[in-house]
């Protein structure tokens, strides 16, 4: 009976949702990254949503210093994990989206470019 509840409220509550999957992906990531509580991973998310090839942690790391005073590997880390299948990891160690492996985030990719160039201003001077 309990079982049967918590199913249908969950049923019921993506019926109630008005977002398109890649505005629920996009907004899945903002609310991993809040809850982590570093907004340079907002950054991060750019720079990975505007490159087809990936970047490594390295990459990122010094595409972040050019705004912000430090790179907190440990919350990239955290939000990768907790993203799970919205990245794929090369062996060269480069990260990228799950495009291949999941097209939902091809869409969501092209998604958060448009949705956060206006929160995200990288400073490459």
């Amino acid at each position: 009976d309990g079982i049967d509840n918590i199913t249908a409220y969950q049923l019921q509550l993506i019926q109630d949702v008005s977002l398109t999957t890649s505005q629920l992906c996009v907004w899945l990531m903002n609310a991993a990254i809040e809850k982590i509580g570093n907004p340079a991973l907002k950054d991060a998310l750019y720079f990975l949503s505007i490159t087809h090839v990936g970047l490594c942690e390295n990459d990122l790391e010094s595409l972040i210093l050019l705004k912000y005073n430090s790179w907190n590997a440990l919350d990239f880390t955290l939000f990768i994990r907790y993203m799970g299948v919205a990245f794929i990891q090369y062996n060269d160690g480069r990260y990228t989206f799950a495009n291949d492996m999941l097209p939902v985030c091809k869409v969501a990719r092209d998604f958060i470019i448009y949705s956060l160039l206006d929160q995200v201003t990288p400073s490459l001077d």
